[in-house]
């Protein structure tokens, strides 16, 4: 399978998916301004902003022998962008957003099959493959935004079709186990958030079946916080 067009067309979706959602906003949504520990659709894209230039910025700058910026603090540094960001218009953050994701596409367009999966472009990749990069930072990333953004809008059933179907897709880029598990594992994440927990702790073992290493792990995630005293939960740990 050819890595690049498939990459291409989830980038496509995701930014349909991010559209459609910018499409339905009321003006006085468009102009809100959020609060630290909950932003508003404006402070969400100009943050989503932010980190896909980094990325580009940082691949760039490895490619062609320049200096990287390794973000360690990005807590911190989430919450001075909410504080640059939150009297910007929605135009600004808009227009803002809209040239970051163009920066980010044309690099990623610009690359070849071979490029994409490099494992030595960026000293904190782990291994990972570049592509990976670029898809946490243009599915990933945005759609665990509007996740929690339809959310806030009552609109949940909304925001779990985009996630099991962006799981759908993600999933099908990689059969590598490993993959897989992160894949479900996040799934399992939005189902506990969203009270399912039925569907959390099956899609749960699913992910653990194939990385037993996420199990420890999953003690001290406060997104599966709520399966902590559920019996299934409990029998997965050895007696």
């Amino acid at each position: 399978m050819e890595l690049k067009p498939t990459l291409t067309q989830l980038f496509d979706q995701a930014n349909q998916a991010e559209q459609e959602y910018i499409d339905c906003l009321t003006p006085a949504e468009r102009q809100a301004s959020g609060q630290i520990d909950a932003w508003a659709p404006k402070e969400v894209l100009s943050h989503m902003a932010i980190w896909q230039e980094r990325l580009a910025k940082n691949i760039s700058a490895s490619l062609h022998d320049g200096e990287l910026q390794h973000y360690d603090n990005y807590l911190d540094l989430n919450n001075q962008g909410f504080e640059a960001d939150r009297l910007q218009s929605w135009d600004d953050c808009l227009e803002n957003a809209a040239r970051s994701q163009a920066v980010l596409r044309q690099l990623f367009d610009s690359l070849s099959e071979a490029d994409l999966l490099r494992r030595d472009v960026l000293p904190w990749q782990e291994s990972r493959p570049l592509w990976m990069l670029f898809v946490n930072n243009i599915v990933v990333h945005p759609l665990s935004h509007l996740w929690i953004l339809y959310n806030i809008r009552h609109e949940p059933e909304k925001a779990m079709r985009l996630q099991e179907q962006a799981s759908q897709s993600l999933a099908a880029l990689d059969p590598d186990p490993h993959w897989q598990a992160n894949v479900q594992y996040n799934l399992a994440c939005v189902y506990a958030l969203s009270g399912e927990k039925e569907k959390a702790l099956r899609t749960l073992k699913q992910a653990l079946d194939l990385n037993p290493g996420l199990l420890e792990w999953t003690k001290e995630d406060g997104d599966l916080s709520s399966l902590h005293q559920e019996p299934d939960y409990l029998a997965l740990f050895p007696s």
